[in-house]
């Protein structure tokens, strides 16, 4: 897809000025905030290298007991205090411009609310935005990111008696360790349906497909609040602005922990590296042990990211008696949410679509020669089935030059599953000929070749002497055909609207990893 000339490059984008407050870092302060649940909380990677667990730093904190077992509200705040080095090479991609940085002293611009149930497996996510007005316990009035400047235990007791949601945990995270979280758990991947740029905060994906973002580049999206989208002929803004930018953060939220879930415990390296960011970025309330986290961590280890939800606490403009514009609870439409998180009402309910294994013996592969090579694709399915492929039709074709994999719309795990054995990689075409279950290989004659397989076939020599059905391409876990789930859509419940452009989740049939 062609990008217009005259997009400025990440480098001058990122130094780009615009006005207004400190909004980029409290999307840093979300990511920071949940890659902490991620780590302390849900991550095995990190619970079973706890040799150094004491050494993150605690705070004294008046939060409410939880019996063992019974869910429990973890308030998780992103910190604006400013003992980041302003001398460090990154601290620009950090904070941005001279007028985004923000002022001294500590503000919380990012307060997150996750209710998490050990026996129910659930975990559910509450934005509470930082210009929402509140009454502090002291009397004053004042949007509720100011009552953190008292320390946190203002911040606690001003949301209990506002919200009225109990708080059992306390996590605190600055945003020195954005970047290194992101870079030790090898990237976040997502999706971009078209070219993307933020001219403010440095974004550009030029384009369009699976991208995986290191630190830097889940740093610029992150901040992105004056998304550009290129829709092939002009760039387009996302009006949304920052209800765009909370409704993208959700989703690199949930990809996130996706991530985070896959890694082995036994990753030394990256054990390393998530332990020593926790140390450097992230605080607990002192009633919070190893014990408690172990116990967590063993009932999450097998969390689906997507079983996470997420609520954006529904608000309404307001603007109070000395002319501040700020944002007030929404009671009709704010009251069913909270209700949640106070207890009053189950989790939300996540149906997630039973998988199936997709594996080599379940598919059928036709091979078709389309470069006029006499016997290659009487060959190439004798490899394919020295994997465990069925062979399906062999035949030739008219003449092609690239090796192309056609597959059912929706069915790109199976073709993928193929792909493994040729190189170089083919390319992949979904065709609505051809059924499920099905993959046709065309041979071109850009000299594709097939990898030699484990199964042994009647006729076929094996340099591995193995037995049985194995296969050289493995298997892989895919969503079972003809499911859906009902109330929550990408982590959404029914019912509760997302605002702006939505980027990252892939379509249906396509994976980033």
């Amino acid at each position: 897809m062609h990008i217009p000339p005259g997009a400025p490059s990440g480098h001058s984008a990122a130094r780009a000025r615009r006005g207004g407050s400190s909004n980029g870092q409290r999307t840093l302060r979300v990511i920071l905030a949940f890659a902490a649940v991620a780590l302390l909380l849900l991550g095995a990677v990190v619970v079973y290298g706890l040799q150094k667990f004491n050494s993150i730093e605690r705070v004294k904190a008046d939060v409410d007991a939880v019996v063992a077992e019974q869910p429990r509200n973890f308030l998780l705040v992103g910190s604006d205090t400013r003992d980041i080095d302003d001398t460090d090479e990154n601290s620009a991609a950090i904070f941005g411009n001279e007028t985004e940085r923000p002022p001294g002293g500590q503000r919380a611009d990012t307060i997150l609310i996750a209710r998490v149930d050990p026996m129910k497996s659930t975990i559910e996510l509450l934005s509470i935005p930082r210009d929402l007005w509140v009454k502090t316990p002291n009397g004053k009035r004042g949007r509720i990111n100011a009552a953190y400047n008292n320390g946190p235990q203002l911040l606690i007791d001003t949301i209990r008696q506002n919200l009225g949601i109990s708080i059992n945990h306390y996590v605190e995270v600055n945003f020195n360790g954005f970047k290194g979280l992101v870079d030790a758990i090898g990237g976040v991947p997502l999706y971009f349906s078209n070219p993307v740029r933020d001219r403010n905060s440095g974004l550009r994906v030029d384009e369009p497909g699976c991208h995986v973002l290191e630190g830097s580049q889940a740093l610029a999206f992150a901040r992105s609040r004056h998304l550009e989208v290129f829709n092939g002929k002009s760039w387009k803004e996302d009006g949304a602005a920052d209800l765009g930018r909370i409704t993208r953060q959700q989703i690199f939220l949930r990809h996130s922990l996706g991530k985070v879930s896959t890694l082995g415990i036994d990753d030394v390296g990256t054990l390393r590296s998530l332990i020593g960011v926790a140390i450097e970025s992230v605080k607990l309330d002192d009633s919070l042990g190893t014990s408690d986290i172990i116990d967590l961590a063993r009932k999450f280890s097998d969390f689906n990211a997507k079983a996470m939800v997420v609520h954006r606490l529904p608000t309404e403009p307001f603007r109070t008696g000395g002319g501040a514009d700020v944002l007030r609870i929404d009671q009709t439409a704010g009251e069913q949410i909270l209700d949640i998180f106070r207890g009053k009402r189950p989790a939300t309910k996540v149906e997630l679509p039973p998988t199936t294994v997709l594996s080599a013996a379940n598919l059928t592969v036709n091979v078709h020669n389309a470069a006029g090579q006499q016997g290659l694709a009487r060959s190439a399915a004798d490899l394919l089935a020295t994997h465990g492929f069925r062979i399906g039709e062999v035949g030739n074709s008219d003449r092609q030059t690239k090796t192309t994999l056609r597959f059912a719309p929706g069915a790109e795990a199976q073709a993928s599953l193929v792909a493994a054995a040729i190189s170089p990689s083919p390319t992949l075409a979904p065709d609505p000929s051809i059924a499920s279950g099905t993959v046709t290989l065309v041979l071109g004659s850009d000299g594709a070749t097939i990898s030699q397989g484990t199964a042994v076939v009647p006729g076929v020599a094996s340099n591995t002497g193995a037995t049985g059905a194995g296969s050289g391409v493995g298997s892989t876990t895919v969503p079972a055909e003809g499911q859906a789930t009902p109330e929550v859509n990408n982590g959404v419940p029914e019912g509760e609207s997302q605002a702006g452009i939505a980027i990252g989740d892939p379509p249906k049939g396509v994976s980033c990893g």
